[in-house]
């Protein structure tokens, strides 16, 4: 903490200038307690001690409990044991072995002839069941099983899908059978993103989640389902979807939406294409790629919206320079445009969730190898990426999701 200035009473810009001490000096201290916490969490994670089963409210027998164990024990054993995904990955040297697969970690009560009605300790049996659910939350944090789920080369199980999952940030589309229109691909594929994304806005104790295409609030709602508790603040330039971005967030205190605008290199006036689909709307142009795949997204008319740069945005609202962010871009090939606005308050952005384009789907579009080449030239590194659009005639992966953190 900085010594704290004083001034007369009768000085307002000298209090004014003692509340800005105090207020940057609360921050910084929440910052460092929150990454902390975050950082003793990790910590009790990855330890070896078991968490203990409490009591609840809905209080479960020791039979209800020994059934448990023995459920989760061959659940464990289905991925060690026959899980052939894991086991390639092994071979390839991308998925180790952990320590504890190598010993005798089995329960001697989840055998079948073991007995709940046997003199046990007191809660020993919740003790087990606790150190089973930690292997389980170990094996559910292997990237090459969750690679194998986006692949749907791996199944899933259902402590794999405990955690908060990753909502599509677009409305889906559902093509009828056989038909060759381009789909949203089966969010069981990169369903972790959103909550992977939270847990690193925890991690570099974000303030600020920048929602930038925002459509009608899906994917700030998908972040409340993840447990991000923080502000967002949601672009949206189409005035259908801005006005039901609105009513979404019109319950949430810490979900704003700025004034009905688009994000790009420089300030001026726009005309952007409407979609049939509003989601595939994009200041660009669609390419004949687009068309073919995905008919139900041609453009359907045109809006004026005044377009701001993310730099003009940041200054102009947080003037607390130690402010940390994370930001989302979902906007149909322009986001390299949006990235080219923001360039002095960059380095207070530590987490990007970046739509990255395959194929040209839109002119002039930047493809993914620019884009990742772009942001690692500006200090961020690839943590996860995800499928999100393929055409259904070939299986050929149009469009991607990817998570990107700052170095």
């Amino acid at each position: 903490m900085r010594m704290l200035v004083a001034g007369p009473a009768t000085d307002a810009p000298a209090l004014r200038r003692i509340v800005e001490v105090q207020a940057e000096d609360l921050v910084r201290l929440r910052r460092e307690l929150v990454s902390a916490r975050h950082r003793l969490k990790a910590m009790g994670e990855g330890g070896a001690a078991p968490e203990p089963i409490a009591d609840s409210a809905d209080r479960v027998s020791d039979d209800q409990v020994l059934a448990l164990l023995r459920a989760a024990q061959i659940d464990i054993e289905a991925v060690t044991r026959r899980s052939r995904w894991l086991r390639l990955g092994r071979q390839l040297g991308v998925a180790r072995q952990t320590e504890w697969e190598q010993a005798d970690w089995r329960s001697p009560y989840a055998e079948d002839t073991a007995s709940s009605d046997a003199a046990l300790p007191a809660g020993l049996l919740r003790a087990e069941l606790s150190r089973l659910k930690q292997l389980q939350r170990e094996l559910s944090r292997s990237r090459w099983r969750r690679l194998g789920h986006v692949l749907r080369l791996s199944k899933p199980l259902s402590w794999d899908l405990a955690t908060p999952q990753r909502a599509t940030p677009r409305a889906p589309v559902h093509p009828a059978a056989g038909s060759s229109t381009a789909t949203e691909m089966d969010h069981v594929e990169g369903q972790f993103l959103t909550a992977e994304f939270v847990e690193q806005c925890k991690a570099f104790a974000v303030d600020v989640v920048l929602d930038v295409g925002a459509n009608s609030g899906q994917f700030a709602g998908a972040l409340r389902a993840s447990g991000w508790h923080g502000q967002i603040v949601s672009f949206e330039p189409l005035s259908d979807a801005h006005a039901q971005l609105r009513k979404a967030a019109a319950g949430d205190a810490l979900w704003d939406v700025a004034e009905r605008c688009a994000l790009g290199a420089t300030k001026g006036d726009a005309r952007i294409n409407i979609a049939a689909n509003s989601w595939s709307s994009s200041l660009l142009p669609m390419a004949a790629l687009h068309h073919e795949v995905a008919p139900q997204s041609v453009y359907s008319g045109t809006e004026s919206c005044t377009v701001l740069m993310l730099d003009d945005v940041i200054g102009g609202t947080y003037s607390d320079p130690t402010t940390l962010f994370a930001l989302k871009i979902d906007v149909q090939g322009y986001e390299k445009q949006v990235l080219e606005g923001l360039r002095k308050y960059g380095p207070q952005v530590r987490v990007l969730l970046c739509e990255l384009s395959l194929a040209e789907l839109y002119d002039g579009a930047a493809q993914i190898s620019e884009m990742t080449a772009y942001l690692a030239g500006r200090g961020f590194r690839c943590l996860a990426l995800a499928p999100a659009l393929e055409d259904p005639r070939t299986g050929r992966l149009l469009q991607a999701d990817g998570l990107f953190v700052s170095r």
